[in-house]
């Protein structure tokens, strides 16, 4: 639904997670479709349909949304921005509010890529710079040929 009218759906939405998940339950991630371009109205519907009481992800797959603005907004309203490696889109590592949120895909093949040692090491080491972290999550989403296995395995020496 893109976030249009999706108050009821949200709402069963973060009291199943929540319930069923309990004190597991470290963030909620919502992904949107490469299709769903900026706007301001797109923007305020995400944030008026979103429960503040849980730590929200946004990952968006437009390069659209790489802007200062929504930064700003996603800060203002306690929204993480999902920093991610996506084929055409920026990779840069943004921190919107203390809990950072980064995933890796694959490039330059989705899903399927894997990543050398020099650009784990590179996302960490950016992560490692941001001040006022308090808490980081990576996954990795380049799973076709198990690559998301051993590329998580590295990144987890690498921040060792």
């Amino acid at each position: 639904k893109k976030f249009n009218n999706a108050m009821r759906e949200a709402r069963d939405f973060y009291e199943l997670a929540g319930n069923g998940l309990a004190e597991k339950l470290g963030c909620v991630l919502f992904q949107l479709p490469p299709n769903l371009t900026y706007s301001d109205s797109n923007l305020d519907n995400i944030l008026s349909t979103l429960d503040g009481a849980f730590t929200n992800v946004i990952e968006f797959r437009h390069a659209s949304w790489w802007d200062e603005q929504v930064y700003k907004k996603l800060k203002e309203n306690k929204v993480t921005f999902c920093s991610i490696s996506y084929p055409s889109l920026p990779d840069d590592v943004i921190r919107s509010i203390p809990v950072m949120y980064y995933r890796f895909h694959g490039v330059p093949q989705l899903y399927v890529s894997p990543y050398s040692t020099r650009k784990m090491k590179q996302v960490a080491g950016e992560i490692q710079m941001l001040r006022g972290v308090s808490d980081v999550y990576v996954y990795f989403n380049n799973d076709v040929h198990v690559e998301a296995i051993r590329n998580a395995r590295e990144m987890a020496s690498i921040i060792a």
